[in-house]
């Protein structure tokens, strides 16, 4: 059986990337990441082949599992309007602010999320999201990756670790 992993929060493209988010004809925002595949400023660039031979990118709009129906995702973020304050729809996007909100969960044994994080600085000005493995859910609070400026000004990512929500004692 597989274990999931939610992934959640807000991410800012940068003008020339507002091409990755498309409304399809149903009315739900998805990403188009194979697009990245005929952009000549970063095709080329490893972290971007990389992620797009990770065949579970494409799940990264998705949500494919129960797991987290039960879970306050608002305790983190604030959640958009339109999600019922859950997280479905798994993608809305704010074309004025170029921002899109992220819920998903994926099977991440190939390490799709790490990937996509590498990406971001490429792609994005600014990220918020909190990561949780399902095993965690009602013990750990979500690792929580953003963005920042190193000290040469080169976009990063920076991971706080969460922490326990309680002390367990064995008896």
């Amino acid at each position: 059986m597989a274990m999931y992993t939610a992934l959640f929060g807000e991410v800012t493209l940068k003008e020339p990337y507002t091409y990755l988010i498309d409304k399809t004809e149903d009315g739900r925002w998805e990403f188009q990441w194979d697009k990245l595949r005929a952009d000549q400023a970063v095709n080329a660039d490893p972290r971007v082949v990389e992620f797009l031979e990770d065949q579970r990118h494409t799940s990264l709009d998705a949500v494919s599992s129960t797991y987290f129906e039960e879970y306050d995702f608002d305790e983190y973020i604030d959640l958009p309007q339109n999600t019922n304050g859950d997280c479905k729809p798994p993608v809305v996007y704010d074309a004025s602010r170029r921002t899109v909100f992220l819920c998903t969960d994926i099977v991440n044994y190939t390490g799709t999320i790490n990937r996509l994080l590498q990406v971001l600085p490429l792609i994005a000005t600014t990220w918020e999201l909190y990561e949780l493995y399902e095993e965690n859910k009602w013990d750990l609070q979500p690792d929580k990756h953003s963005s920042r400026r190193s000290s040469d000004g080169t976009l990063i990512n920076k991971t706080m670790r969460g922490d326990r929500l309680h002390d367990w004692q064995p008896f």
